[in-house]
């Protein structure tokens, strides 16, 4: 039996979004979503339970908090700042951490003032019942127990439905930096880490806990949904010279660690064991590696976690334990933009998705479960008019749409299923969006009709037989739309394994809408005989969207 638990914008970690052309700032964000998955090993049920629990704590370093600190008894002028740019010369240096990472801090931190800085600089937690930023473990008669709250659902990322003292038991953090919107009438539920605005010498962290309830379990880290784009060069960035063309900047620029939290204080403390340090680039590329980082229950035996990546059970990379169950285990997250960034990295964006990943020790070595899959095909993606660039004469034999429309439950449609003759020709449907909610959609052709489901909503009519391609196009304007977990499977239900990202988005666009789209190729499938593309939609409007029935769109489009 296997248990997956995903953050994400997906799933828990850290989409590095656009960087603004004065102040060169990033935005970061997630969403998430959960899944249990059982399986059958050689036609039998694997027995048992296995349940994985996480709970997190964050932080967001955006300035150097003022937190001062006495040196001398009983003397008012002894007070110094406790959180420096560099260890001043009348302080004893084993008294200070460089944080987040100590081999390059972004800043120094005095002993006496680290829980007190972690606390002003925490912006929200799971458990958080007070809604003050930081974990409650109590509060009133209530104690928190991992294997009974601790969050494992989709729902559980959802902090408006606060009941956690009665009714729905929901922990998460609820204040500003959980909601858009306001707190007091949210609009929509933001991701695990929703950034906006960080600058050249702006770090953050985060600590996870993870819970195994039941039995043992070896567990991994794994990124999915990788999205990257140069998303165009400002005057600024063009004239840098560290600028690449078509390359994305921002992914070299940021810097990561990870590590094993040991007191799960939300510091990389001395001792403790660090399982990747580098670029965010690097990062990544080792979570998205087969099944990802693989984590070692004890960490008194020698284990290397990024040279055993997709040969877990090799005993040259040390002795990998599995975790025993309904113990806590802390893995940091740290990340930091150096102050010698900045021109080369504007417009860049980058988003992704971290989870935990587990399987039972038992009847199991450790190496992670294999996915049936097709295998791999040509997918690619790119800017503009997917159909124009990529079908054989531009056009579509079938399409589907969901767009923001008049936003009413009566009135103007918002998804539509249509061959290329426009109006609609063949079906359509009101469909109210939420700004900045993340909902589901589906396109699936069974050999003679179509069935397009957005968020519940469903509409179908027989369309042309497919010739080839399928992909989607986005189109964005003063709004942003983002579809992830995308996921293409033949008339079988074999999903296709594409070796490369599927998630895409485009933000409102200086130069008017813009347009991005992804296009899977005509070996993925056989679409004639049948597919289900699928997938995760968000539309966020901005403030001074004008509104409009293609301002913001998205469209299913088949060969």
């Amino acid at each position: 039996m296997t248990d997956e638990f995903e953050l994400s914008r997906r799933k828990v970690l850290a989409g590095l979004g656009t960087i603004g052309v004065a102040s060169a700032g990033v935005g970061l964000g997630t969403s998430a979503y959960f899944s249990d998955e059982e399986t059958f090993t050689n036609n039998t049920l694997v027995a048992g339970s296995l349940d994985l629990k996480v709970d997190w704590e964050e932080h967001y370093h955006l300035t150097n908090e003022q937190v001062y600190y006495q040196i001398e008894e009983d003397t008012q002028s002894s007070w110094v700042p406790g959180v420096v740019d560099e260890i001043p010369s009348y302080a004893d240096s084993t008294e200070w951490f460089g944080f987040p990472d100590p081999t390059t801090p972004m800043v120094y931190l005095h002993e006496d003032v680290v829980e007190t800085y972690l606390d002003l600089t925490a912006i929200e937690a799971f458990p958080d019942v007070d809604n003050d930023g930081t974990q409650d473990t109590t509060y009133g008669g209530w104690t928190y127990d991992p294997c009974l709250h601790g969050a494992d659902t989709p729902e559980d990322l959802d902090p408006v439905e606060v009941g956690g003292m009665g009714g729905v038991e929901k922990y998460r953090s609820l204040n500003e930096d959980t909601v858009f919107g306001s707190v007091e009438e949210p609009e929509g539920v933001k991701p695990l880490i929703y950034l906006d605005d960080v600058k050249p010498g702006d770090f953050g962290e985060v600590t996870f806990s993870f819970h195994l309830c039941d039995n043992p379990g070896y567990v991994w880290m794994f990124a999915d949904n990788v999205e990257w784009a140069e998303n165009g060069l400002t005057e600024p960035e063009r004239k840098d010279p560290d600028e690449m063309d078509d390359y994305v900047e921002l992914m070299d620029a940021i810097r990561t660690v990870w590590w094993y939290d040991t007191d799960g204080d939300n510091v990389l403390d001395e001792g403790e064991e660090v399982i990747f340090r580098g670029s965010l680039k690097d990062s990544l590329d080792a979570l998205m590696t087969d099944n990802g980082i693989p984590l070692d229950g004890d960490r008194g035996t020698a284990y290397d976690e990024i040279a055993a990546i997709g040969d877990e059970a090799n005993p040259q990379y040390g002795i990998r334990e599995c975790f025993d169950p309904s113990t806590t285990v802390y893995v940091g997250f740290a990340w930091y933009l150096p102050v010698d960034h900045a021109n080369e990295i504007q417009t860049d964006s980058v988003q992704f998705d971290v989870g935990f990943y587990t399987e039972q020790c038992r009847h199991n070595d450790g190496t992670g479960m294999e996915v049936e899959t097709l295998g791999t095909c040509d997918i690619t993606s790119g800017q503009g008019w997917g159909k124009e660039q990529m079908f054989q004469d531009g056009t579509v034999t079938s399409f589907a749409r969901g767009r923001f429309g008049d936003n009413l439950d009566t009135g103007t449609w918002e998804i539509a299923l249509a061959e290329p003759g426009f109006p609609p020709t063949i079906d359509e449907a009101n469909y109210v969006w939420t700004s900045g909610a993340t909902v589901p959609f589906s396109y699936s052709y069974d050999g003679t009709a179509a069935t397009f489901t957005l968020d519940g909503t469903t509409i179908s009519g027989p369309v042309p037989e497919p010739r080839g391609k399928v992909g989607v196009q986005l189109k964005a304007d003063e709004a942003s739309i983002s579809l992830n977990n995308l996921s293409l499977k033949d008339a079988n239900g074999m999903t296709v394994q594409s070796g490369q990202a599927l998630g895409i988005s485009e933000d409102d666009s200086p130069d008017g809408r813009g347009l991005l789209w992804l296009i899977y190729g005509d070996d993925c499938v056989d679409t004639a005989q049948g597919f289900t593309l699928e997938g995760d939609v968000t539309v966020v409007i901005q403030n001074d969207y004008a509104g409009g029935d293609e301002g913001v769109a998205f469209d299913v489009i088949v060969e």
